[in-house]
């Protein structure tokens, strides 16, 4: 469960102290560009009572996304907030407008706890936990974590007759994470080409040891792909796309919108280089998640609908 409670504007700001030096300089310069952008002309709560509501804020907020979960903003939802986390979600939140709406992505009776996911769910249960204690301050203890029952199939390994030593894993792993910091650091630094070939050069690193499937590949293709949208580069978007989108079924919970967003994206390439049947076809599968995650009725499920071709 939060230690903050998402609903409660008035609550004390202990977790401070759980925060590392380097998160709360951040959180420290930040609100110091609040002073300066609007202390001339808005009475400012004192340094102490801001720094421990921007925490809260920062701890309880929702990042509003669009279909392709592109961020468009944040926002408070306080009854929303009040819902606990796990890696196995009963339920999903997306956005309508300034809305945000509830919809259940499991079978559920009455008394059931209604659980959302506070995070991407497609790292390893050490991973998780990791994002979980440095944002939310507390360790998920879900069947999921407890049984890490999908972890070997998010590390995987490229089999071979004379299996890879641990300590060759483990360092590879760490390789992994390392480059997806690397590349989160110098996304808005480097050039695009200069993202695209960091991204190349750190699959072929870990492709000598982990399966295409194994999340941390996963990871950079997906930034890959991103780059290649940016750069117009339709093919090479495609080829990176078409990867992510088996393991992504496998590894992520049902109606996942990470699954969606990806036959979304790849719907619309095809479409774009005028490749309609198998546009169709992605968009149809983005749909038939949408449908439940959104409801039927959603401008999203409308949109997709005018792009099919479909009234």
């Amino acid at each position: 469960k939060r230690k903050i409670l998402k609903h409660n504007f008035s609550l004390p700001g202990s977790d401070l102290e759980d925060e590392d030096n380097e998160k709360r300089e951040g959180t420290e310069a930040d609100i110091a560009a609040l002073y300066r952008f609007y202390s001339k002309h808005l009475e400012m709560p004192d340094h102490k009572d801001l720094l421990t509501l921007y925490s809260q804020v920062a701890c309880n907020g929702f990042t509003v996304e669009d279909d392709e979960l592109f961020q468009m903003g944040a926002a408070i939802y306080p009854d929303v907030a009040l819902i606990n986390h796990s890696c196995l979600p009963s339920v999903i939140v997306t956005y309508n407008g300034t809305s945000s709406e509830v919809r259940a992505v499991q079978n559920m009776k009455p008394g059931d706890e209604v659980l959302i996911s506070y995070i991407d769910l497609l790292y390893p249960t050490e991973d998780r936990n990791k994002r979980l204690r440095e944002s939310y301050y507390f360790t998920c203890d879900c069947n999921e974590c407890k049984t890490k029952s999908k972890d070997n199939a998010k590390v995987k390994v490229r089999k071979r007759s004379d299996p890879f030593e641990p300590q060759v894993i483990s360092n590879m792993v760490r390789y992994g994470r390392n480059s997806i910091r690397e590349f989160r650091a110098l996304k808005n630094v480097k050039s695009p080409s200069e993202l695209l070939e960091m991204c190349e050069q750190s699959l072929e690193e870990m492709g000598a040891v982990f399966d295409d499937s194994n999340v941390y590949m996963l990871h950079m293709m997906y930034q890959a792909m991103g780059v290649c949208i940016y750069m117009q580069d339709a093919d090479g978007a495609i080829r990176y796309g078409k990867k992510l989108l088996k393991p992504y079924s496998k590894l992520y919970p049902p109606y996942s919108l990470n699954v969606s967003s990806m036959y979304l994206k790849l719907g619309r390439i095809y479409m774009n280089v005028e490749r309609r049947s198998e546009g169709v076809s992605a968009l149809k599968k983005a749909l038939a998640i949408m449908e439940v995650a959104h409801g039927k009725d959603h401008p999203y499920i409308k949109e997709v609908r005018r792009e099919m071709g479909q009234k």
